[in-house]
């Protein structure tokens, strides 16, 4: 966790998983772990510390430029996430062909 590799495991493990070499018996693919991980760190965390840190600096009577710096990197790490998730998504192509027809409905 403290070497930072974790994100990369995880993005590895979720590009090399297909339906062709799937582990047995794992109840979800490993697309579909990454995907509910990022909506758990994106709910309750990055969004929850945005909203705290941004509290925290208006009822601040002094604040520190550091605080500032705090707020950028909560407001860049929701950013980054959900821009992630997005693009993830519509990597998918059978999101694609599904939102394609629908919209053709």
């Amino acid at each position: 966790m403290f070497s930072l590799l974790k994100p990369g495991a995880d993005a590895w493990r979720s590009a090399k998983a297909t339906a062709s070499n799937r582990e047995v018996g794992i109840a979800v693919s490993a697309h579909a772990e990454l995907t509910i991980i990022r909506d758990i760190e994106l709910c309750f965390e990055s969004v929850p510390g945005t909203v705290l840190q941004l509290a925290a600096l208006i009822h601040a009577k002094k604040v520190d430029s550091v605080a500032y710096l705090a707020l950028a990197s909560s407001f860049l790490t929701s950013g980054s996430v959900s821009a992630y998730m997005s693009w993830v998504l519509d990597m998918n192509k059978a999101k694609r062909e599904g939102v394609r027809a629908n919209l053709q409905q």
